[in-house]
């Protein structure tokens, strides 16, 4: 199994987060697998400095797994050198994790958590958390549904992860791998969150409110509250105000399916 350590484990329990009133979850994103995304921009808060780890939770709903790599989010992953982050889905179902310190492709200048016995399934809406902890540290990898998932690492380097570009919901900064599914409740974090943390996020299964949470640089409800009405903007629900801007995208990708 993952191994998140017992620091992780430990530090920062919290019970689930207990919702704003008048909280609901009812849109969600679509995209067309070919070239739709959300560009969050570059503001400097977004620039996942790693000291302490990061963090992020995200719901995914594949309409097709078997498609070529799937990107989930990107946060100055070029195609010529890892830096920042990215996290994706390939075409058996399986997930990655790649942090980079933006010096080229090779071994030394990054590294890459994978799934490697879990697989994700076809239209069925799934909680994904990526955890990077902090410079060299193993406490970092992927939960699924609010539990660890087998993985394996590759790779020396990716401890000093910085970028300047855009981050992206849908695509890495090439314009390749574009997702193909449905996206929900995107949170982006300054902290490593605890296993703990994790299982709150999931809330058996049913997404809850964030917004007040400690640790958190973005929140993107994609589509909540005003649905269609909100095109093409994707609000910021943390207290940084990063908004998105949906692209090649229209007002009736923001749908009523939801986890």
């Amino acid at each position: 199994m993952l191994n998140l350590s017992k620091k992780l484990a430990l530090n920062n329990i919290k019970n689930a987060p207990s919702g704003a009133a008048g909280y609901s979850n009812v849109y969600s994103l679509n995209f067309d697998g070919v070239d739709d995304f959300v560009n969050l921009g570059n503001a400097a808060n977004l620039r996942p400095f790693i000291s302490g780890g990061i963090t992020l939770s995200i719901w995914c709903k594949w309409v097709d797994i078997t498609t070529a790599t799937s990107r989930i989010f990107s946060s100055g992953s070029k195609a010529t050198a890892y830096n920042g982050i990215s996290v994706s889905k390939n075409s058996s179902g399986f997930l990655s994790l790649n942090t980079g310190d933006g010096g080229g492709l090779s071994s030394s200048n990054r590294k890459t958590r994978k799934t490697d016995s879990v697989a994700i399934s076809n239209n069925t809406w799934h909680h994904i958390v990526f955890i990077w902890g902090s410079e060299n540290s193993a406490t970092w990898g992927i939960a699924v549904d609010g539990s660890p998932v087998a993985s394996s690492a590759s790779g020396t380097g990716g401890n000093t992860v910085y970028n300047t570009d855009d981050a992206f919901i849908g695509k890495r900064l090439s314009s390749t791998n574009a997702a193909n599914g449905f996206m929900d409740e995107v949170s982006f974090w300054n902290k490593a969150l605890s296993l703990s943390e994790v299982t709150a996020i999931y809330n058996s299964g049913v997404p809850t409110d964030l917004s007040g949470e400690s640790g958190l640089i973005g929140y993107w409800r994609n589509g909540d509250t005003k649905g269609p009405l909100v095109f093409p903007t994707i609000e910021d629900f943390s207290a940084n105000s990063n908004d998105g801007t949906m692209t090649n995208m229209d007002s009736g990708d923001i749908v009523t399916d939801v986890p």
